[in-house]
């Protein structure tokens, strides 16, 4: 409890003077490589050109508040500010790119950012839901201090990506059609695996296809959205629900599929101080390596 107590108390600091909470301990761990590094050795590794593909755990109302979800999001600002200093000294653009925002809604993004609208009116144009916004409003933020549009809105229309959850990817108008990407195609066999295993018993096994089918909608419009706006001088994070960057299966995939150079995916692991760092990025027996990037760090 103590360390709950001044973690939020710390939280509460940075609010008012920019200081971000950092774990007691961290290390990011190239998969590829095998090698262990920290957070200015893994941006200094990132070339221009590159696309990270962020997992992330939501915050929720219910989630807020405890300590490894704090420090989740606080690390996404960390990585994102040291990615600015690198783009700075370097000379490339570092861009922010994110999954909770549709792609129709980047002008109000824009007017967000540019402040031609309160944050009010940006939550209320957006249709932002329940979660809150706080995490994702210091990134969209702290991105705009880099020499590129800002943030990046990513995703399909969500009215869309509903009616094929609900009736399958033959139900869409002519008028939704029009908002398709260039591609879509549905997600690899390993992939659905893991949606069905992670989606059994939460939703009717007759329309656990269709799910997967909006899950690949989100994956193909996020990578067209991503590689459209991308130049070899654009480095570009994007932040996406960790499912979606897991094992490469979804987004790193797809963006692949678009034509992307270099695709690196980076998922965060919390654990407390009695476990271990070498345990905590062991390779699936049947998927391997969980990411490119695994973070690891202390929740206590």
């Amino acid at each position: 409890m103590r360390g709950l107590l001044a973690l939020l108390c710390l939280v509460s600091l940075a609010a008012q003077a920019d200081v971000i909470p950092t774990p007691t301990k961290e290390g990011l761990y190239d998969t590829r490589k095998k090698i262990w590094l920290t957070l200015a050795e893994a941006v200094a590794a990132v070339s221009p050109g590159t696309f990270v593909v962020l997992g992330e755990q939501h915050v929720t109302k219910a989630n807020e508040n405890e300590p490894a979800i704090i420090l989740h999001h606080a690390n996404q600002l960390r990585w994102l500010k040291q990615m600015n200093r690198e783009a700075a000294t370097r000379y490339f653009n570092a861009q922010l790119g994110m999954e909770f925002l549709d792609y129709t809604d980047q002008v109000h993004v824009n007017d967000f950012l540019t402040a031609k609208i309160t944050e009010t009116e940006f939550l209320k144009s957006v249709k932002w839901g329940a979660n809150p916004f706080e995490p994702y409003g210091r990134l969209m933020r702290e991105s705009i201090t880099t020499a590129n549009p800002g943030t990046l809105a990513l995703n399909i229309p969500r009215e869309i990506a509903h009616h094929v959850a609900t009736d399958g990817p033959g139900s869409l108008t002519q008028d939704e059609r029009s908002y398709l990407p260039l591609i879509w195609e549905r997600g690899g066999p390993e992939y659905f695996e893991r949606f069905h295993d992670a989606m059994n018993g939460h939703v009717p096994e007759d329309k656990i296809a269709k799910y997967f089918w909006a899950q690949s909608l989100w994956d193909d419009t996020m990578a067209w959205r991503a590689t459209r706006r991308h130049t070899p001088l654009d480095q570009i994070t994007i932040i996406v629900g960790e499912f979606h960057a897991e094992f490469n299966h979804g987004l790193p995939a797809r963006l692949k599929r678009y034509g992307a150079p270099d695709v690196r995916s980076m998922i965060q692991v919390a654990i407390t101080s009695k476990e271990s760092f070498t345990d905590a990025v062991k390779a699936d027996p049947k998927y391997g390596e969980r990411a490119d990037y695994l973070w690891v760090f202390t929740t206590d």
